[in-house]
């Protein structure tokens, strides 16, 4: 059985729709893993290498998720487009331990009718290390200003508040004007 990881049960159904028979189709409800709230979540020291930990709720999906993983002749990820859903596919099969001999797809999907998803079967592809590189690359970036001025954002405007890269830059020119 083929098996295709998506991030909603709800995109899910409508592709088990426009598949039929053949196809497994599971959700991962998005990203399994996060930086720790306790600590920047980055060795500096280490390649800017990230330690990243399981998000609560998120270990018996994985093991769910593996167990399809394994069972599957071959894998397909439907994950949103661009590097966000690259990442995602590649967090999945290194988190499920997959073998290199697994047969691993990645489908884009500008629609959900059933002619662009035979359309898009066709044209899989392998997926690619250079945008999961670019993925983590801006998670590092983000997680490097979000730590530091977030807490300093917060005692101005309350609990609760985050800050990414370019929310940083916009924050400084403000106080610098």
């Amino acid at each position: 059985m083929k098996l295709m990881i998506v991030e909603t049960p709800a995109k899910g159904r409508t592709l088990a729709a426009a598949l039929g028979k053949g196809w497994q189709i599971e959700a991962c409800f998005g990203t399994l893993q996060g930086f720790p709230d306790d600590q920047i979540g980055i060795d500096l020291t280490r390649d800017f290498r990230p330690t990243l930990r399981m998000l609560p709720g998120k270990g018996n999906r994985l093991r769910k998720l593996s167990r399809f993983l394994h069972a599957a002749e071959a894998v397909y990820f439907a994950t949103a487009p661009g590097v966000d859903g690259e990442a995602l596919a590649w967090e999945l099969l290194e988190l499920a331990q997959l073998p290199a001999d697994k047969p691993v797809f990645r489908l884009d999907l500008p629609a959900l009718d059933k002619a662009t998803v035979t359309a898009a079967i066709q044209l899989r592809r392998e997926l690619d290390p250079k945008l999961r590189d670019a993925h983590q690359a801006r998670l590092l970036v983000d997680r490097l200003f979000s730590y530091h001025v977030a807490p300093l954002l917060s005692t101005v405007l309350g609990e609760g508040h985050t800050i990414s890269r370019l929310q940083s830059v916009f924050l400084r020119g403000i106080v610098e004007r």
